[in-house]
């Protein structure tokens, strides 16, 4: 439980930076890996963090024609299970080590973009199972392969989802799937 000045501190310091309440819960859940979004199921740990990256001046957003597909990619390898990590930083090692491209922003180029994507891809289809669509490109389609693949792995053969809130059931399966892969360890 963390204490309620730190809780304050941390309400004070989002509003400060400019973030409203889905801003910070994002950044909150960015920084505890997703466990959770909430001020309030803070460890006392976690809360420094998040009050730490508050205090320490303005964000880098990634930006370019490239990144929502990268980050799409990574964040579901996250819920697969297959990064540790889901952070833009984290992101932004994975580019450099398969493009030696500083920064994701910078991926300007069709080639670089797509052997970041390839790449993605291809972690994800070897160590979660993952049966990228051949033929249908869509966001939905792929969506749809990294839901069958965590099925899947968590042994449970339901149907795929309407196209409801397909980002939702990544989240909601791949709690499931991280929770059952650190049982695993």
């Amino acid at each position: 439980m963390t204490a309620p000045v730190m809780l304050r501190a941390i309400h004070a310091a989002a509003r400060t930076a400019g973030l409203d309440e889905d801003g910070r819960h994002d950044l909150i859940g960015q920084i505890t890996g997703g466990r959770t979004r909430s001020t309030r199921d803070l460890t006392p740990a976690e809360a420094k963090r998040v009050l730490d990256q508050l205090n320490s001046g303005p964000r880098r957003l990634l930006d370019g024609p490239y990144v929502p597909v990268c980050r799409a990619l990574w964040i579901s390898a996250y819920w697969l299970g297959v990064v540790d990590d889901r952070t833009d930083e984290a992101l932004t090692a994975f580019v450099k080590r398969q493009t030696k491209i500083d920064h994701v922003t910078w991926v300007r180029d069709q080639h670089d973009a797509t052997a970041v994507i390839q790449a993605l891809k291809a972690m994800m289809a070897r160590e979660a199972g993952v049966e990228w669509p051949k033929s249908d490109k869509s966001a939905e389609a792929s969506k749809r392969a990294v839901i069958a693949a965590q099925l899947r792995l968590l042994g449970t053969h339901g149907g795929l989802p309407d196209t409801d809130d397909l980002d939702a059931r990544i989240a909601t399966l791949g709690r499931r799937v991280r929770k059952m892969r650190r049982v695993a360890r």
